[in-house]
């Protein structure tokens, strides 16, 4: 029996909707994770702190990066 069209959109929101709730979680926890990584190192820190744009592009590569290795380790 093929899915229900409002079945698959609503499925795509669910998988979207959580994606977005570990992005947040991720995000949060690569800041702290950064903050005591670079806690010695002045110009890291102060890009991290200062350049929100270099912060998100780190923050979208690592969580890209695990979420591939997290679909990739249940796959195989």
């Amino acid at each position: 029996m093929a899915a229900h069209p409002i079945s698959a959109i609503h499925t795509e929101r669910v998988l979207q909707d959580h994606l977005i709730a570990h992005y947040s979680a991720f995000a949060t926890a690569f800041l702290q994770g950064a903050i005591r990584l670079f806690q010695k190192d002045n110009e890291m820190r102060n890009i991290v702190f200062t350049d929100a744009e270099a912060r998100e592009k780190a923050t979208r590569h690592f969580f890209n990066r695990a979420r591939r290795q997290a679909q990739e380790a249940a796959s195989g």
